[in-house]
């Protein structure tokens, strides 16, 4: 070891985030020293780290710990180091320190790394197991790294994922993809999916996650009735089709006496049956008979009045119609999820983004029903995103509005400014819905386009929704005739078709392709013609 200069300093003169007092100065040359184990895994040394440790040597010294036979083991300053050593210096500044525990290196190195190069959210994972194995609690942990106890928690969570842990080191993902993929870690092929989602598009991961969330909850729905079903002794099929020309639903049937026919009355013909049908809030059974010629049913037309059986078939460009509603409805209540999360998050914020008072005039312009209507009910939606508690349910929205303005009092001017952008986004967010994607107004328009400016990474049926916007929506006077009146009579005509599009799955189609009634007739032919 090369020892160009020493300096003694007291313990009482070492800085206090280190915790522990400095022994001596002294320059040393690089190529004695010992790399201690380190949280960072790997050093990353660039061309230009290297050239400015050459030309200026290593301005901040390195923290080495003495061992018990004087070796030094460098603590702090492993890239440092490495480019001393890299760029041919005989001799850098080191601070010797008495040996510490395990957990105090750990904490030393994470504070190090981070103010010098962030670590990879996998080293810091790793570290933080480390600290846990050793005793060390997780509210202890955030105290001493000066981070939040949520973060601590999620990343010892990732460390009992061995997929997550892989995935997150190998591709540097980070502690929040790291976090979703542990949902998955009993399916390798989400766990692959979801991480090539975030290799390649990561814009586009949480909405990925959300579907595949959706997609398990709505398995685990249809097994559990399904389970309930067969319990029940009814056999249950797969969803027949919207051109069956056989199999239809009890509500559309008579038996022979022109009574209508319910499951309990059918429960013992041999056509009986049901399966399992998209509910709005869910899924429920839908009862059928597969045979009602044979079993000597009725149908009823479309003023309700019995006739014969007959079969029917849909055109191809219906089906095809038919699935793309169902589709991008499921698509739409995916990307809902995801964006009023990212919502939150930015009613959080202390400050607005810079032009949150061109979408605020906007708003005020010309959707200003869209607040009013969101503050006759309380505000339910802007005290959620706000994180108030819920509004009861007074019919004039008194306490929304009660909570409301004892948060906005106690807000400085910038963070009530957030409050207001709140009240305005969430008034917009509250008339969106599943019928938004297939008739979409400027104001819808302009909100997603604002959201994607501010941040929000755009899910395939909001930027469908745009493109339809942007096919439809092509001159200047368009935009005065799609505020205001005709805007809400665009929606209100979306949401008449998308009344029977949330039921696409469950119902059985015949010849004419109709719901029960003329009324149901015209809202297919709507559709038809969309």
């Amino acid at each position: 070891m090369s020892i160009a200069s020493t300096q003694t300093m007291t313990p009482a003169a070492a800085p206090d985030v280190e915790q522990v007092p400095a022994v001596e100065f002294a320059h040393i040359d690089p190529t004695t020293l010992t790399i201690d184990v380190n949280v960072r895994t790997t050093a990353s040394l660039g061309k230009d780290f290297v050239a400015s440790i050459r030309e200026h040597g290593v301005l901040t010294p390195i923290l080495a710990v003495r061992q018990v036979d004087g070796a030094l083991y460098v603590r702090a300053g492993q890239r440092r180091t490495l480019a001393a050593i890299e760029a041919g210096l005989a001799s850098i500044p080191v601070r010797i320190i008495d040996a510490t525990t395990d957990a105090e290196r750990i904490v030393q190195q994470v504070i190090e790394n981070d103010q010098r190069l962030a670590l990879p959210d996998s080293d810091r994972i790793a570290a933080f197991e480390q600290l846990s194995l050793m005793g060390v609690s997780p509210t202890q942990i955030a105290r001493r790294l000066h981070t939040k106890k949520a973060t601590v928690e999620g990343a010892l969570t990732v460390a009992k994922s061995p997929p997550a842990v892989a995935a997150t080191r190998e591709h540097d993902l980070t502690l929040d993809q790291g976090l979703v993929l542990t949902e998955f870690e009993d399916a390798p092929g989400l766990v692959e999916a979801l991480t090539q989602v975030a290799v390649t598009n990561p814009g586009a991961f949480d909405h990925t996650a959300q579907r595949l969330r959706d997609e398990r909850a709505e398995q685990a729905a249809i097994e559990a009735l399904t389970a309930s079903l067969t319990d029940a002794g009814v056999t249950v099929i797969d969803f027949p089709g919207w051109d069956s020309p056989v199999i239809t639903r009890l509500s559309r049937l008579r038996d022979t006496e022109g009574a209508r026919l319910t499951p309990e009355a059918h429960a013992t013909c041999p056509g009986h049956g049901a399966y399992i049908a998209n509910a709005y809030d869910g899924h429920r059974p839908e009862y059928v008979c597969m045979d009602p010629k044979a079993n000597a049913h009725t149908k009823d037309d479309l003023y309700g009045n019995p006739r014969p059986v007959s079969g029917g078939a849909m055109s191809e460009q219906e089906k095809a119609e038919r699935r793309e509603v169902v589709a991008n409805n499921k698509a739409w209540k995916s990307a809902e999820t995801v964006r009023r999360t990212w919502l939150r998050d930015l009613a959080a914020r202390k400050t607005a983004p810079k032009d949150a008072g061109m979408f605020l005039a906007h708003v005020l312009a010309t959707r200003a029903d869209d607040v009013a209507h969101a503050a006759a009910a309380g505000h339910t939606l802007a005290c959620d995103l706000l994180g108030l508690s819920a509004p009861k349910a007074t019919g004039y929205g008194y306490y929304g509005r009660g909570a409301l303005s004892d948060l906005i009092a106690a807000a400085t001017p910038a963070r009530a400014q957030v409050i207001a952008l709140t009240l305005a986004l969430a008034g917009v967010e509250q008339r969106t819905g599943t019928h938004t994607w297939r008739n979409p107004s400027v104001d819808v328009a302009r909100y997603l386009r604002t959201l994607a400016a501010w941040g929000y990474g755009l899910a395939e049926v909001e930027q469908t929704t745009l493109a339809r916007h942007d096919a439809t929506h092509t001159a200047p006077q368009d935009d005065q005739t799609d505020d205001g009146e005709q805007g809400d009579q665009d929606e209100q005509d979306a949401e008449v078709v998308d009344e029977e599009a949330d039921d696409d799955e469950e119902e059985t189609y015949d010849e004419e392709m109709a719901y029960d009634g003329a009324e149901a007739q015209a809202q297919n032919d709507a559709l038809a013609d969309a």
